[in-house]
């Protein structure tokens, strides 16, 4: 998980995007953001971005052949 203050740039809620800055200074454009996540969120607010990602694997076990 990583968590970076972020400036919120640019908001399409008709698209469900949002547009932050991270602290670096690069932009970064956000979708699928549900409508009611951005309520009450202003252009230029600071906000605690959240990144999680997840993998997913499946072990299987190898047929070997008779010789």
């Amino acid at each position: 998980m990583i968590q970076a203050v972020c400036t919120v740039e640019g908001m399409n809620r008709v698209l469900g995007t949002v547009t932050i800055m991270d602290p670096r200074g690069k932009l970064h454009v956000i979708g699928d953001v549900e409508p009611e996540k951005m309520e009450g969120v202003l252009l230029g607010d600071t906000i605690i971005m959240v990144y999680t990602e997840a993998v997913a694997i499946t072990l299987e076990k190898a047929v070997v052949a008779a010789q």
